[in-house]
């Protein structure tokens, strides 16, 4: 006899098509990898109607977040910073893509009050994104009890 409360056991599969998988091309800063959890977030079934709002993203904090990434560039700057007049332009360049950062921090807060862990109902399975040859895969599961995956 079948429960009202108990899901069928049939496990239902969709690979997303490449036009709703976000592009993981240019995922080095921050706000580009935040963007695509966002957009694959926004592509599943599960959560309703709910949609995290993505952060602009920007070229110039992507060159900054690049140049401050690196150890010796950040040392380059600090130093070129004491020098005149370079040292005001390297401030303002580095002002301006501070300012860029908070922009975007207060898109992820409010996403935050909207959704605490978007990452709740996801399981990192690299081997199984090899398996199927794909970058996401969505599956409904019924799995007792609490589910965690660790990468050893």
């Amino acid at each position: 006899m079948h429960d009202g409360s108990q899901r069928s056991t049939e496990q239902k599969t969709r690979l997303l098509d490449s036009s709703q998988v976000p592009s993981t091309e240019n995922l080095d800063d921050p706000m580009a990898q935040y963007n695509y959890v966002a957009k694959c977030y926004n592509n599943t079934e599960y959560n309703g109607k709910l949609k995290l709002e993505t952060i602009s993203e920007s070229g110039f904090y992507r060159s900054v977040w690049r140049s401050i990434r690196s150890f010796l560039l950040t040392l380059l700057i600090m130093l070129t910073i004491a020098l005149p007049g370079i040292g005001i332009l390297i401030y303002l360049w580095l002002f301006i893509g501070v300012m860029i950062y908070f922009s975007g921090l207060s898109v992820y807060r409010k996403n935050s009050r909207k959704v605490l862990d978007p990452f709740k109902d996801m399981v990192l399975c690299p081997e199984l994104c090899i398996e199927t040859q794909t970058i996401q895969k969505e599956y409904e599961m019924i799995i007792p009890g609490n589910f965690f995956y660790f990468d050893e």
